[in-house]
């Protein structure tokens, strides 16, 4: 998973957790207050792990509780 910038200890149970689904023209920035992620506070939900539907979604924007550290 670290190919995909992801640390494999990090995919734990991420499927399990919610997070804010970023506006489509956000940019992940660990700088930025949530991570850039514009949408912070709106709507939990959760990533739908089993298809396509969710691809789009930059992850490190949408698991905005994780740190920095996390990501690879």
């Amino acid at each position: 998973m670290n190919d995909y910038g992801i640390r494999p200890v990090t995919m734990m149970f991420m499927a399990l957790e919610e997070g804010y689904f970023p506006h489509p023209d956000d940019v992940y920035n660990p700088e930025l207050p949530n991570f850039g992620n514009r949408q912070y506070g709106m709507e939990k939900t959760k990533i739908f792990w089993d298809g396509s539907t969710d691809s789009f979604v930059d992850i490190r924007l949408f698991y905005i509780h994780r740190t920095v550290g996390e990501w690879s």
